[in-house]
């Protein structure tokens, strides 16, 4: 049985009803975490998160090396996480460049700003020179779709 898919949002992508979340590929050991990602993918999940953050970066690593073998990359909809938590934005694209690399691609299908607890946050993320610059910045480089 095929896993669904529905639209996501307006951006014309269809995504997988079930995810696979990054933070796990990290805790089996490399050759296991990367067959989690194919295996996942092979069954029809589509939808793949992560975060810079997770599992001292090892989970971007993983989630990378998997999707460059194989086509793989091109099968998914990759996101990551902004894990800029002073939410100032270069530091935020200094965090994009890091995934990017570790995640083995060129441009993301979602970046999204992880853990917006504090209420201050939204207040930092959209001030002049804020996390919200860094996402606009990365979509006109072609970085986030």
């Amino acid at each position: 049985m095929a896993i669904p898919t529905r639209p996501f949002g307006t951006s014309g992508e269809h995504v997988s009803l079930l995810g696979l979340g990054g933070a796990h590929i990290a805790k089996p050991d490399e050759n296991d975490g990367i067959r989690i990602v194919h295996e996942a993918i092979d069954a029809g999940v589509t939808f793949l998160d992560n975060a810079w953050e997770y599992n001292e970066r090892e989970s971007e690593r993983r989630m990378g090396l998997a999707l460059a073998m194989d086509g793989y990359r091109a099968k998914a909809f990759l996101m990551t996480k902004d894990c800029a938590h002073d939410r100032v934005a270069t530091h935020s694209m200094e965090k994009l460049e890091g995934s990017l690399k570790l995640l083995q691609t060129d441009y993301l299908d979602l970046w999204q700003i992880h853990e917006v607890v504090w209420e201050e946050d939204p207040d930092r993320i959209f001030a002049p020179g804020g996390s919200a610059e860094a996402m606009l910045k990365a979509k006109e480089q072609g970085k986030v779709r």
